[in-house]
Protein backbone atom coordinates (compact mmCIF):
# COMPACT_ATOMS: atom_id res chain seq x y z
CA UNK A 1 0.00 0.00 0.00
CA UNK A 2 2.96 2.11 0.86
CA UNK A 3 4.06 4.16 -2.61
CA UNK A 4 7.64 3.88 -2.64
CA UNK A 5 8.50 6.76 -5.05
CA UNK A 6 10.67 9.06 -4.18
CA UNK A 7 8.71 12.02 -5.12
CA UNK A 8 5.81 12.71 -7.97
CA UNK A 9 7.41 12.32 -11.37
CA UNK A 10 10.75 10.66 -9.62
CA UNK A 11 11.76 7.21 -9.72
CA UNK A 12 13.18 5.73 -6.43
CA UNK A 13 16.52 6.49 -5.48
CA UNK A 14 18.56 4.13 -3.94
CA UNK A 15 21.87 5.06 -1.84
CA UNK A 16 24.83 5.47 -3.89
CA UNK A 17 27.67 6.12 -1.29
CA UNK A 18 29.90 3.67 -0.10
CA UNK A 19 31.20 3.45 2.61
CA UNK A 20 35.12 2.79 3.49
CA UNK A 21 36.18 0.36 5.50
CA UNK A 22 36.69 2.79 8.67
CA UNK A 23 33.42 4.29 8.64
CA UNK A 24 29.92 3.01 9.09
CA UNK A 25 27.39 3.36 5.88
CA UNK A 26 24.17 5.16 6.49
CA UNK A 27 22.07 1.53 6.11
CA UNK A 28 24.39 0.47 9.15
CA UNK A 29 23.80 3.49 10.85
CA UNK A 30 19.98 3.54 10.47
CA UNK A 31 19.13 -0.11 11.20
CA UNK A 32 21.73 0.09 14.48
CA UNK A 33 18.85 2.89 15.58
CA UNK A 34 15.58 0.66 14.81
CA UNK A 35 14.80 -1.75 17.49
CA UNK A 36 14.40 -5.72 16.60
CA UNK A 37 11.08 -6.75 15.06
CA UNK A 38 10.16 -3.30 13.99
CA UNK A 39 9.07 -3.03 10.04
CA UNK A 40 10.44 -1.18 7.52
CA UNK A 41 7.26 0.60 5.74
CA UNK A 42 9.22 3.33 3.58
CA UNK A 43 12.65 4.86 2.73
CA UNK A 44 13.07 8.07 0.73
CA UNK A 45 16.54 8.98 -0.23
CA UNK A 46 17.26 12.75 -1.12
CA UNK A 47 18.39 15.85 -1.03
CA UNK A 48 15.57 17.51 0.83
CA UNK A 49 17.34 20.74 1.66
CA UNK A 50 19.21 21.39 -0.90
CA UNK A 51 22.40 21.60 1.01
CA UNK A 52 24.08 19.35 -1.22
CA UNK A 53 23.64 15.97 0.97
CA UNK A 54 21.42 13.56 0.85
CA UNK A 55 18.93 12.29 3.73
CA UNK A 56 17.02 9.38 4.36
CA UNK A 57 13.80 9.40 5.20
CA UNK A 58 12.54 5.83 6.82
CA UNK A 59 9.22 4.82 7.90
CA UNK A 60 8.91 2.48 10.65
CA UNK A 61 6.17 0.26 12.45
CA UNK A 62 6.91 -0.74 15.79
CA UNK A 63 5.26 -4.05 16.98
CA UNK A 64 6.58 -3.24 20.52
CA UNK A 65 4.98 -2.35 22.23
CA UNK A 66 1.49 -3.13 21.39
CA UNK A 67 -0.75 -1.94 20.24
CA UNK A 68 1.35 -1.12 16.78
CA UNK A 69 3.14 2.37 16.84
CA UNK A 70 4.64 4.56 13.57
CA UNK A 71 7.68 6.13 14.04
CA UNK A 72 9.56 8.69 11.36
CA UNK A 73 13.82 8.22 11.45
CA UNK A 74 15.70 10.98 9.77
CA UNK A 75 19.18 9.70 8.96
CA UNK A 76 21.87 12.39 7.64
CA UNK A 77 25.48 13.05 7.29
CA UNK A 78 26.64 16.09 8.95
CA UNK A 79 30.16 17.14 8.66
CA UNK A 80 31.89 13.70 8.06
CA UNK A 81 29.49 12.12 10.78
CA UNK A 82 26.12 10.29 11.02
CA UNK A 83 23.33 11.67 13.09
CA UNK A 84 19.42 10.72 13.18
CA UNK A 85 16.47 12.49 14.39
CA UNK A 86 13.05 10.83 15.25
CA UNK A 87 10.02 13.17 13.41
CA UNK A 88 7.34 13.34 15.89
CA UNK A 89 3.42 13.77 14.74
CA UNK A 90 2.41 15.17 17.84
CA UNK A 91 0.05 18.14 17.99
CA UNK A 92 2.12 20.32 20.17
CA UNK A 93 -0.88 22.67 20.26
CA UNK A 94 -3.28 19.62 21.98
CA UNK A 95 -0.20 17.34 23.34
CA UNK A 96 -1.88 14.81 21.24
CA UNK A 97 -0.22 11.50 19.41
CA UNK A 98 -1.78 9.17 17.60
CA UNK A 99 -1.05 5.94 16.91
CA UNK A 100 -1.80 3.59 13.75
CA UNK A 101 0.32 1.85 11.32
CA UNK A 102 1.35 3.98 7.70
CA UNK A 103 -0.61 3.39 4.72
CA UNK A 104 0.69 5.38 2.06
CA UNK A 105 3.88 7.64 2.14
CA UNK A 106 4.67 10.52 -0.57
CA UNK A 107 7.67 12.66 -1.23
CA UNK A 108 6.75 15.83 -3.67
CA UNK A 109 6.86 19.80 -3.41
CA UNK A 110 3.77 20.80 -2.13
CA UNK A 111 4.32 24.40 -1.33
CA UNK A 112 6.37 25.12 -4.89
CA UNK A 113 9.43 26.01 -2.79
CA UNK A 114 11.73 23.42 -5.07
CA UNK A 115 12.00 21.52 -1.88
CA UNK A 116 10.44 17.96 -1.52
CA UNK A 117 7.77 17.59 1.70
CA UNK A 118 7.41 13.93 2.91
CA UNK A 119 3.46 13.26 3.33
CA UNK A 120 2.14 10.41 5.02
CA UNK A 121 -1.29 8.75 6.07
CA UNK A 122 -1.70 7.19 8.92
CA UNK A 123 -4.31 4.67 9.32
CA UNK A 124 -5.86 3.31 12.58
CA UNK A 125 -9.29 0.82 13.52
CA UNK A 126 -10.84 -1.37 11.51
CA UNK A 127 -12.98 1.24 9.59
CA UNK A 128 -9.54 2.26 8.08
CA UNK A 129 -9.74 5.72 9.58
CA UNK A 130 -6.54 8.12 8.21
CA UNK A 131 -5.23 10.67 9.23
CA UNK A 132 -2.12 12.96 6.69
CA UNK A 133 0.35 14.56 8.15
CA UNK A 134 3.24 16.58 6.28
CA UNK A 135 6.60 17.23 7.04
CA UNK A 136 8.74 20.70 5.49
CA UNK A 137 12.37 21.25 5.98
CA UNK A 138 13.33 24.82 7.11
CA UNK A 139 16.15 27.16 8.45
CA UNK A 140 15.12 25.30 11.99
CA UNK A 141 15.28 22.26 9.97
CA UNK A 142 12.77 19.45 9.82
CA UNK A 143 9.46 19.49 11.76
CA UNK A 144 5.70 18.48 11.17
CA UNK A 145 4.75 21.03 9.33
CA UNK A 146 0.23 20.66 8.38
CA UNK A 147 -1.23 17.67 9.56
CA UNK A 148 -5.46 17.09 8.94
CA UNK A 149 -7.40 18.39 11.71
CA UNK A 150 -9.67 15.14 11.78
CA UNK A 151 -9.84 11.80 10.47
CA UNK A 152 -10.82 10.82 7.23
CA UNK A 153 -13.29 7.38 7.23
CA UNK A 154 -12.19 4.62 5.01
CA UNK A 155 -10.05 6.90 4.15
CA UNK A 156 -7.44 6.98 1.13
CA UNK A 157 -4.59 9.31 0.24
CA UNK A 158 -2.29 10.33 -3.17
CA UNK A 159 -0.13 13.48 -3.49
CA UNK A 160 -0.29 14.56 -7.51
CA UNK A 161 -0.16 17.64 -9.57
CA UNK A 162 -3.66 17.90 -10.51
CA UNK A 163 -4.30 20.76 -12.17
CA UNK A 164 -0.56 20.62 -13.75
CA UNK A 165 0.89 24.20 -12.19
CA UNK A 166 4.03 22.21 -10.90
CA UNK A 167 2.66 21.68 -7.22
CA UNK A 168 1.60 19.00 -5.74
CA UNK A 169 -2.11 19.25 -4.10
CA UNK A 170 -2.97 16.44 -1.47
CA UNK A 171 -5.84 14.37 -2.45
CA UNK A 172 -7.77 12.70 0.09
CA UNK A 173 -11.05 10.05 -0.50
CA UNK A 174 -12.93 8.82 2.19
CA UNK A 175 -16.75 7.05 2.79
CA UNK A 176 -19.67 8.62 4.20
CA UNK A 177 -23.08 8.24 5.33
CA UNK A 178 -25.10 9.06 3.05
CA UNK A 179 -28.01 6.46 2.06
CA UNK A 180 -27.72 4.89 5.17
CA UNK A 181 -31.45 4.97 4.49
CA UNK A 182 -30.97 2.08 2.52
CA UNK A 183 -27.51 0.75 2.50
CA UNK A 184 -26.16 -1.33 4.47
CA UNK A 185 -22.70 0.16 5.51
CA UNK A 186 -21.26 -2.64 8.08
CA UNK A 187 -17.73 -4.13 7.87
CA UNK A 188 -16.80 -4.37 4.21
CA UNK A 189 -19.88 -2.86 2.54
CA UNK A 190 -18.96 -0.11 0.06
CA UNK A 191 -19.52 3.47 0.99
CA UNK A 192 -20.33 6.27 -0.42
CA UNK A 193 -17.50 8.54 -1.08
CA UNK A 194 -16.11 12.35 -1.14
CA UNK A 195 -13.01 13.94 -2.24
CA UNK A 196 -11.40 16.92 -0.90
CA UNK A 197 -7.81 18.53 -1.97
CA UNK A 198 -5.41 20.18 0.32
CA UNK A 199 -3.62 22.88 -1.36
CA UNK A 200 -0.91 25.86 -0.38
CA UNK A 201 -2.38 29.00 -1.29
CA UNK A 202 0.84 30.76 0.07
CA UNK A 203 -0.13 30.52 3.49
CA UNK A 204 -1.50 27.74 4.04
CA UNK A 205 -3.37 24.14 3.00
CA UNK A 206 -6.52 25.40 2.27
CA UNK A 207 -9.18 22.33 1.55
CA UNK A 208 -12.12 21.95 -1.54
CA UNK A 209 -13.75 19.52 -2.52
CA UNK A 210 -13.09 17.43 -5.75
CA UNK A 211 -14.84 14.91 -7.65
CA UNK A 212 -14.40 11.25 -6.57
CA UNK A 213 -12.30 8.99 -9.32
CA UNK A 214 -14.43 6.12 -11.00
CA UNK A 215 -16.06 4.18 -10.21
CA UNK A 216 -17.20 5.25 -7.07
CA UNK A 217 -18.72 8.21 -9.04
CA UNK A 218 -20.74 6.25 -10.58
CA UNK A 219 -21.28 4.10 -6.82
CA UNK A 220 -22.26 7.77 -5.21
CA UNK A 221 -25.02 8.76 -8.78
CA UNK A 222 -26.44 4.84 -7.98
CA UNK A 223 -27.01 5.58 -4.34
CA UNK A 224 -28.37 8.79 -4.57
CA UNK A 225 -30.39 7.48 -7.38
CA UNK A 226 -32.52 4.36 -5.35
CA UNK A 227 -32.12 6.69 -2.45
CA UNK A 228 -34.29 9.38 -4.47
CA UNK A 229 -36.66 6.96 -5.93
CA UNK A 230 -37.69 5.93 -1.85
CA UNK A 231 -37.47 8.94 -0.49
CA UNK A 232 -39.95 10.02 -3.41
CA UNK A 233 -37.59 13.29 -4.55
CA UNK A 234 -38.98 12.53 -7.87
CA UNK A 235 -37.77 15.88 -9.75
CA UNK A 236 -33.66 14.74 -8.31
CA UNK A 237 -34.32 11.51 -9.69
CA UNK A 238 -35.70 12.66 -13.02
CA UNK A 239 -32.82 14.77 -13.49
CA UNK A 240 -30.51 12.14 -13.02
CA UNK A 241 -31.74 9.65 -15.65
CA UNK A 242 -31.46 9.55 -19.24
CA UNK A 243 -34.48 9.97 -21.36
CA UNK A 244 -36.48 8.64 -22.74
CA UNK A 245 -34.49 5.50 -22.62
CA UNK A 246 -34.77 4.85 -19.29
CA UNK A 247 -38.68 4.40 -19.69
CA UNK A 248 -37.90 1.94 -22.82
CA UNK A 249 -40.32 2.33 -25.89
CA UNK A 250 -43.32 4.06 -23.26
CA UNK A 251 -40.68 6.87 -23.16
CA UNK A 252 -40.93 7.40 -27.15
CA UNK A 253 -44.34 8.57 -26.13
CA UNK A 254 -44.50 10.29 -23.41
CA UNK A 255 -41.21 10.87 -21.25
CA UNK A 256 -42.16 13.58 -18.99
CA UNK A 257 -42.08 13.93 -15.18
CA UNK A 258 -45.52 12.46 -14.28
CA UNK A 259 -44.87 10.01 -16.74
CA UNK A 260 -41.48 9.24 -14.98
CA UNK A 261 -43.14 9.62 -11.54
CA UNK A 262 -46.18 7.19 -12.67
CA UNK A 263 -43.21 4.52 -13.78
CA UNK A 264 -41.81 4.66 -10.10
CA UNK A 265 -44.79 4.55 -8.09
CA UNK A 266 -46.05 1.45 -10.44
CA UNK A 267 -43.21 -0.16 -10.90
CA UNK A 268 -40.36 0.41 -8.53
CA UNK A 269 -41.03 1.72 -5.05
CA UNK A 270 -43.19 -1.70 -4.39
CA UNK A 271 -40.60 -3.58 -5.10
CA UNK A 272 -38.19 -0.85 -2.90
CA UNK A 273 -40.89 -1.27 -0.28
CA UNK A 274 -41.01 -5.69 -0.47
CA UNK A 275 -37.17 -5.88 0.16
CA UNK A 276 -36.24 -2.59 2.98
CA UNK A 277 -39.38 -3.39 4.92
CA UNK A 278 -36.82 -6.95 5.67
CA UNK A 279 -33.63 -4.76 5.74
CA UNK A 280 -31.38 -2.66 3.92
CA UNK A 281 -29.67 -3.33 0.53
CA UNK A 282 -26.23 -4.92 0.62
CA UNK A 283 -24.16 -3.21 -2.40
CA UNK A 284 -21.60 -5.19 -4.27
CA UNK A 285 -18.16 -4.42 -5.64
CA UNK A 286 -18.89 -1.07 -7.95
CA UNK A 287 -18.10 -0.64 -11.43
CA UNK A 288 -18.14 2.27 -13.86
CA UNK A 289 -21.09 1.25 -15.70
CA UNK A 290 -23.05 -0.74 -13.60
CA UNK A 291 -23.76 -0.84 -9.60
CA UNK A 292 -25.97 -4.08 -8.13
CA UNK A 293 -27.39 -3.89 -4.56
CA UNK A 294 -28.93 -6.99 -3.68
CA UNK A 295 -32.35 -7.12 -0.83
CA UNK A 296 -34.31 -9.81 0.75
CA UNK A 297 -35.70 -10.88 -2.33
CA UNK A 298 -34.47 -9.35 -5.66
CA UNK A 299 -31.57 -7.23 -6.73
CA UNK A 300 -31.30 -3.64 -8.05
CA UNK A 301 -28.81 -3.16 -10.74
CA UNK A 302 -28.55 0.51 -11.77
CA UNK A 303 -26.55 1.05 -15.33
CA UNK A 304 -24.97 4.15 -16.13
CA UNK A 305 -23.32 6.05 -18.85
CA UNK A 306 -21.52 9.96 -19.13
CA UNK A 307 -23.47 12.63 -20.37
CA UNK A 308 -21.45 15.74 -20.71
CA UNK A 309 -19.03 14.72 -18.60
CA UNK A 310 -21.94 13.87 -15.35
CA UNK A 311 -22.37 10.19 -14.86
CA UNK A 312 -26.73 9.58 -15.52
CA UNK A 313 -28.46 6.60 -15.08
CA UNK A 314 -29.54 5.03 -18.00
CA UNK A 315 -31.77 1.55 -16.69
CA UNK A 316 -32.68 0.46 -13.77
CA UNK A 317 -32.69 -3.23 -13.93
CA UNK A 318 -35.07 -5.53 -11.03
CA UNK A 319 -34.36 -9.19 -11.29
CA UNK A 320 -35.77 -12.04 -8.51
CA UNK A 321 -32.71 -12.51 -6.19
CA UNK A 322 -31.25 -15.82 -6.92
CA UNK A 323 -31.14 -18.84 -3.90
Amino acid sequence: MIKKSGGVGRKPKQPKDKATKDEQSMSEYAASQISEGAVIDFVFYDDFDLDGSKEAVIGITRFTPFPPDSAVLLVQKKSGKMEHKWLSTVDKSTAQDLYGIYDNAVAADTDGDGKLEIVISQVMGHEHDISVFLFDWTDEGVQLAWHSKASFYHGSMEVNDINRDGIAEIVIESGTLAGSEIIEMQGACYHVRKGSVYKWNGQEYAESSIQVRMPYESYNTAVDFIRSLWLRQYERAYDMVVMPGFLGLAGLDDSSLPAFKTYISRKVRPVLLRNLSRGKLHPSEPYDTCCRFTGSEDCFTVELVRVENVMKVYALEITKKSI
